[in-house]
């Protein structure tokens, strides 16, 4: 059976894609991941064969209208996938998959789900033969018809684990997933200073703002072994985009919403040391984890 995967140009939607793919793979099926050519690479860093596309077409980093649809179509008219798996910012690869007489399965990240701001009204015209669903339940709309539960397996691409992170942690040690650029950083940082506990943030020095200051506890990241890491967490800081894999982890987590340095510093200990926190967290780590892995999925998806 061979399976086509469509993805957007970018980590954060591709990533959530990438368990089920290597699943299908697993079980003997033909896989290619298609996105427009630039991106080739980094699929290819999955281990993955790459699809690619050519060149961007409109927003590169949403996959709609007719131009993409040809392209997406283009590809698939030659190598004939029996099944076409596309990322909700991928809406094309659906019209791609009729046009081919292939099924379409569109995967809903979860990020997307509990943010109606990302879900853009032009694409509600896309009905296809299933959903993937890796929102747990207790956070998401009754299941419609062709809804499929999948349990979210976080995946961040190659790493190296360094020697430090294979030693237990010496006080709470908390993730700032934000971008170098964020204006928020450095009231993090601010935020943070003197407290008992340890501040991972990944961003590359150079990446940092100007003149920010860097206290004590906290430890700047070149190169980020995301999913070693947040095990040893104890609460994850983040953009928004991060709501996945606090989930799975079972992570108290929280998005800066501007507040000033102390009250800031007083809500990362809340959720490092609040119980009824942490239980609530471990409540909704559990709802993940009752949900069908990947390969459970195959036999569905194969049938």
């Amino acid at each position: 059976m061979r399976v086509l995967f469509v993805t957007p140009p970018s980590t954060a939607r591709m990533y959530p894609l990438i368990p089920l793919a290597w699943a299908l793979r697993s079980a003997g099926c033909l896989v290619h991941v298609a996105s427009w050519s630039g991106f080739a690479p980094t699929i290819n860093l999955t281990g993955l064969v790459a699809a690619p596309l050519g060149d961007p077409v409109g927003d590169p980093v949403r996959l709609a209208g007719p131009a993409v649809a040809d392209a997406i179509t283009g590809y698939a008219s030659r190598w004939r996938p029996d099944l076409v798996v596309w990322d909700r910012y991928a809406p094309a690869a659906d019209v791609a998959a009729r046009g081919v007489g292939a099924a379409s399965v569109q995967l809903v990240p979860i990020v997307d789900r509990l943010n109606s701001s990302m879900v853009d009204e032009d694409w509600a015209t896309q009905v296809p033969d299933a959903t993937l669903e890796p929102t747990p339940p207790s956070l998401r709309p009754a299941p419609a018809l062709g809804d499929l539960p999948i349990r979210h397996i976080p995946y961040h691409g190659p790493a190296i684990v360094p020697s430090w992170l294979r030693r237990r942690a010496r006080r709470s040690r908390v993730f700032a997933g934000l971008d170098p650029a964020d204006g928020r950083l450095g009231t993090l940082f601010e935020a943070v200073d003197g407290l008992d506990l340890e501040l991972i943030c990944a961003a590359p020095m150079r990446e940092l703002p100007p003149g920010v200051l860097i206290p004590g506890n906290v430890r700047i990241l070149d190169a980020t072994p995301v999913d070693a890491l947040l095990r040893t967490c104890a609460a994850l800081v983040h953009d928004g985009t991060a709501v996945a894999d606090a989930l799975a982890y079972g992570l108290p987590h929280l998005v800066p919403d501007g507040s000033a340095g102390a009250e800031l510093g007083k809500r990362i200990l809340h959720l490092t040391t609040d119980p009824a926190v942490r239980d609530e967290a471990e409540r909704l780590r559990a709802e993940v984890l009752a949900m069908p892995a990947p390969d459970a999925l195959v036999p569905v998806l194969t049938d």
